[in-house]
């Protein structure tokens, strides 16, 4: 995306494009004036000839998949599109915007590079105090990639970077050809989170996050669906470690979400995990 964005500013700029500059007074005492360009402006003014670019859509939708435009734009200082095209669209746009700024020209420096892209690589880090949490789900199917819940995420396994035993079909129970799907939040590792043992293990602690999922589940609609017997879980980044859950085998006939509507769904399976009031 980089080499084509840099390729297309550049022909901007030989049909007679100009980088806009501020001047400002050098503040050394020299009489001449500081000039400082305005490359991100520029960037931002000539956005809609990024849209034509494919390295450019597969970029943003690589940074909306793994998670990494909101937290990017939040660190940046800007609201979020509520749309996901959008907001990956953005963040496509302010990666461009931190790797050309104050630059003259769109050469492409690897030191620069690295740069932006570790800082939005870091949007999808867990911070320190933080669990990051995998378990597998036995006995659900699903029509869609990923289900966002207010308990946590639902995903397809082969498309998060997860352990490969969190992947396997055994891990979930299922047939070698169908789909293992993967339950993952990231929780707060402070033990009054969770109760007053600060005895046990954060990552065993951390497991029960998932707890509510599974009853929601079962309260949405009748099936089979369980925890996988264990989870991978990793502070702040750190190496993955397998904790047991102690769950046992869910129910026979399996779980199957139907493809209600992503709103219909969302909304439905939301509210049942809600407490009632009174």
């Amino acid at each position: 995306m980089a080499r084509d964005a840099a390729k297309r500013f550049r022909e901007q700029i030989a049909s007679g494009g100009e980088i806009p500059y501020d001047i400002q007074e050098s503040g050394d005492g020299s009489p001449l004036p500081q000039y400082t360009p305005l490359t991100e402006r520029f960037i931002r003014e000539h956005a809609p000839l990024l849209r034509e670019l494919d390295s450019f859509g597969a970029a943003c939708a690589a940074i909306e998949a793994a998670e990494l435009a909101s937290p990017y734009l939040a660190e940046s200082g800007l609201d979020a599109p509520p749309d996901p095209r959008r907001r990956a669209e953005l963040a496509g746009v302010v990666f461009l915007c931190r790797l050309w700024q104050d630059s003259t020209d769109f050469s492409l420096d690897a030191d620069r590079l690295r740069t932006a892209v570790a800082e939005i690589e870091a949007g999808g880090d867990a911070g320190a105090g933080e669990i990051e949490v995998v378990v597998p789900l036995r006995g659900l199917r699903m029509e869609a990639n990923r289900l966002e819940l207010a308990t946590a995420t639902i995903v397809r396994a082969d498309t998060v970077d997860v352990p490969a035993e969190a992947r396997a079909p055994e891990a979930s129970g299922g047939a070698g050809w169908e789909p293992t799907f993967l339950a993952i939040a990231t929780v707060p590792a402070q033990p009054e989170i969770f109760g007053d043992d600060e005895g046990d293990d954060p990552g065993t602690r951390s497991v029960e996050a998932f707890r509510t999922l599974i009853t929601t589940l079962r309260l949405f609609k009748e099936g089979g669906v369980a925890l996988g017997s264990h989870a991978w879980t990793r502070v702040a980044g750190g190496r993955w470690r397998r904790v047991a859950t102690g769950d046992g085998r869910p129910r026979p006939g399996g779980y199957r979400l139907a493809d209600l509507g992503p709103m219909s769904m969302l909304d439905d399976l939301n509210r049942v995990s809600r407490p009632a009031k009174g």
